[in-house]
């Protein structure tokens, strides 16, 4: 996968394995398409970071693996495995949910000119508001249940005018069970308020839009506890 991202950074360009290898991408809107697909690969990938950290969990490695694939085989807690009778396979019963996530490049073209930045404070159980790395640092890398998290696009190099759009995707079992993955892209000024409602491992996307572009981006991962 870092080898598609890596060959498409140069060219986006693709041969047919037969009919003599012609082109398949020959359109501005086939290589924006697969600008796209590099652009969305790029992003799940960085959700799979937590996978070489030394003190990975196995809880980790699983709520990575099933916001990658997105497949019930990772599902552990809504999905129920059954035996069948005569046979060395399983039957995966699936929880039923809606797909909501938008992809900024399926909005605007994606061409990042300039940088932005986003505060990410939380509160909540009597603590005063501390930027999220360090609740990460007290809390064993999960945030509890019932916390505000306040996040605000503080800083941007990109001159105005411009819009700010926001993100909030929720990730894993539970959100599924609850229908509640969210993901849709919308404008909502400079800060956003959440509040950490149930487990998995979730994130905030914020994007600058300037000229009918989005010229810069920022995430912040979300990950909350069990209970």
């Amino acid at each position: 996968m870092e080898a598609i991202i890596k060959r498409l950074d140069v060219y986006t360009s693709v041969s047919a394995p037969v009919d003599d290898g012609r082109d398949l991408t020959p359109r501005k809107i086939d290589k924006k398409k697969m600008t796209n697909w590099k652009n969305r690969l790029k992003s799940k990938i960085e959700d799979l970071d937590v996978l070489f950290k030394d003190d990975c969990t196995e809880d980790e490695a699983i709520q990575a693996w099933y916001g990658f694939f997105n497949h019930a085989y990772w599902n552990q807690n809504t999905s129920s495995l059954e035996s069948t009778s005569n046979s060395n396979y399983y039957v995966v019963k699936v929880k039923s949910f809606a797909e909501t996530e938008q992809f900024i490049e399926d909005l605007y073209t994606y061409c990042p000119q300039y940088k932005c930045r986003i505060s990410c404070q939380v509160s909540g159980n009597g603590f005063r508001p501390k930027p999220i790395a360090q609740f990460m640092t007290m809390l064993s890398r999960y945030l509890p249940h019932n916390f505000e998290i306040r996040c605000e696009m503080e800083y941007t190099d990109c001159p105005p005018p411009y819009k700010i759009m926001w993100k909030v995707k929720n990730v894993g079992p539970e959100a599924e069970r609850r229908n509640m993955l969210r993901g849709q892209i919308f404008e909502k000024g400079d800060r956003i308020i959440e509040h950490s409602n149930f487990y998995g491992n979730h994130y905030i996307e914020c994007y600058i839009i300037k000229d009918e572009l989005c010229v810069a981006k920022q995430r912040v991962d979300i990950p909350i506890g069990r209970r």
